[in-house]
Formats: structure tokens, C-alpha cells, sequence
């Protein structure tokens, strides 16, 4: 009876820490393996992916974090102009960096794009980063 007991109490633990480990570790292995993207580029297309990651991460903010626990840079592509909401912008600098309030020119437009991951690294919301005004455009998924 005893050992009946002290079983049960032994698996029960295992059961509960499965049960608590699968989303914890669903929502680290995300940050753990997916890398942000920008490493990937150079120059001002290096910048303007800093740029768009950080747009996104923006947009997200605290509350929606936990659902989309990584970013990664999927594409930065030259544009000439981008149509938004209220017409035609052309982007012509982006923000290097964040404490200095410093602008750093750029050769052309851009238009990034940055795929969200939510738990275990499964794909969702897409950004689209856009204009020196910060605007930035959720393509698809949950937000």
C-alpha cells in the first residue's frame, strides 16, 4: 500500500511538470532558434532591417509579446514610393539610433518585411515596415 501510495505521488509529479514544461518551453524554443534576420543584410539594407525589426516589436508591444515571442526579417526590398493609407510616401531616412535620436539617410526606399512566430516557432502575423513615419502594416495573421 505504501509503495502504491509513494507511486502515485511519483508519477502524478511527472505528469505535472510535463504539463507545465510544454508551454514554457513553447514559448522560449521560439527565442532560442529563431534569429532575427538582420544579420543577413548590409550597409543601409542592414539598417533599415534594424529599423523594420524594431517597428514590428513596436507594434506587438507588452501585451501581445506573449503570443508572438519572435520576430524574424524576412525580406528588405528597394521601392521607389509605398501607398499607404493617406497616398504616396517616399521614404528617404531611418532612425540609427533610438537614445541619440539620430537619422541616417538612405540611397533609396524600402519596404521590409517581418514574419511574426508564436508558440514552438509556428508562423503567424507578417509586418510590412514602411516610411521613416513609423507606420507599419499587419499583412495577415493574428493581430
Amino acid at each position: 500500500m505504501h509503495n502504491l501510495v509513494r507511486r502515485t505521488f511519483i508519477i502524478s509529479g511527472v505528469v505535472i511538470g510535463i504539463i507545465v514544461a510544454i508551454p514554457i518551453l513553447g514559448f522560449f524554443l521560439p527565442k532560442l532558434v529563431i534569429t532575427n534576420g538582420v544579420d543577413k543584410y548590409e550597409g543601409e539594407q542592414r539598417d533599415y532591417a534594424e529599423y523594420a525589426y524594431k517597428g514590428a516589436r513596436q507594434l506587438i508591444g507588452r501585451g501581445e509579446y506573449f503570443f508572438t515571442p519572435a520576430l524574424r526579417v524576412v525580406s528588405v526590398e528597394p521601392t521607389a514610393t509605398i501607398s499607404t493609407y493617406g497616398g504616396t510616401e517616399v521614404c528617404d531616412k531611418v532612425y540609427v539610433s533610438d537614445e541619440l535620436n539620430l537619422f541616417r539617410p538612405l540611397s533609396q526606399p524600402y519596404l521590409a518585411t517581418v514574419q511574426g512566430f508564436t508558440f514552438f516557432g509556428i508562423p503567424s502575423s507578417k509586418f510590412e515596415v514602411y516610411c521613416i513615419s513609423g507606420a507599419v502594416r499587419v499583412s495577415d495573421g493574428i493581430l
